[in-house]
């Protein structure tokens, strides 16, 4: 698993605001976060199936996220796949409202 650190929230949101994608499984259950660039590779790959697209929208209603860990038998476990492509945020000063 990749750990970016980062200072503020600001920073953080800065660099991925809007790039970072929640991958469950076929049941709902989320297995990690994964970075835009490895979503468009493993769902171009069929190895993630985006749950927004036909046919597949009403498939999992209760999933966590819209994009599923469809091909597992690619990775020998869940815990393989998040070590590989799972990242970690830390968020050195956060914001208190």
């Amino acid at each position: 698993m990749r750990e970016f650190v980062f200072d503020t929230e600001r920073a953080f949101l800065d660099k991925f605001d809007g790039k970072i994608y929640a991958v469950s499984d076929g049941m709902g259950k989320y297995i990690c976060d994964i970075l835009e660039e490895d979503y468009i590779t493993l769902t171009n790959d069929n190895v993630l199936i985006d749950m927004n697209t036909e046919p597949y929208h009403n498939l999992v209603a209760n999933a966590d996220s819209d994009y599923i860990l469809y091909n597992v038998s690619d990775y020998n476990s869940e815990k393989q796949f998040t070590e590989k492509y799972g990242i970690r945020i830390i968020i050195k000063e956060k914001q208190t409202l």
